[in-house]
């Protein structure tokens, strides 16, 4: 996770303490901003995490976000002047956006698994819930290591197309595993 760290006006917090503390652990990771108002917090597993700034003569700002697999979460903290001892709680924040990576990702939640109607168990239906994200076509016959187009009584049925990425481009996570296709 990192971020800047600025007043109202926009200008650097040099100093600033984030607290970083897993929901699910409890184990705080703590940082200062540097010259720039810039903190970095490395080596964070997938999770919920509090975070907390707090700066002497401005006010403790706190916020709560879901990091994902392999994301680098992106949270910049605006503090405004005020008494140490005053605390605001943002409840609903922008999302975490990776600057760093252009690689787009989803997690599909274990609650829509469940809940999901999927014909024959197919977990690559699950992959039609993502934005961007339709069934191959006919250019992949299954032959000469291009990624099959019939399964489940469905042509295109194990070949999936994202934002118009070539169907054998592709690479499925499972359950934290990578399976890739052979070419």
């Amino acid at each position: 996770m990192q971020g800047t760290i600025t007043d109202a006006q926009g200008a650097a917090i040099k100093g600033a303490t984030i607290t970083v503390t897993s929901k699910e652990t409890g184990r705080p990771s703590t940082v200062a901003s540097n010259d720039l108002g810039y903190y970095s917090v490395s080596a964070l597993p997938a999770g919920n995490y509090h975070v907390e700034v707090s700066q002497k003569g401005f006010k403790k700002v706190t916020r709560d976000l879901e990091l994902q697999v392999a994301q680098l979460g992106v949270a910049d903290f605006q503090l405004e002047v005020g008494e140490v001892t005053e605390t605001v709680n943002v409840t609903a924040g922008s999302p975490v956006i990776d600057v760093q990576d252009s690689a787009i990702g989803e997690v599909v939640e274990a609650r829509q698994i469940e809940e999901m109607p999927l014909n024959g168990r197919n977990f690559t239906q699950l992959a039609l819930l993502v934005p961007g994200v339709v069934r191959g076509s006919g250019n992949a016959t299954g032959s000469s290591g291009n990624a099959e187009t019939f399964r489940y009584g469905q042509e295109g049925g194990a070949s999936l197309v994202v934002n118009g990425i070539r169907a054998q481009a592709n690479n499925f996570i499972l359950t934290g595993l990578i399976t890739m296709k052979r070419w």
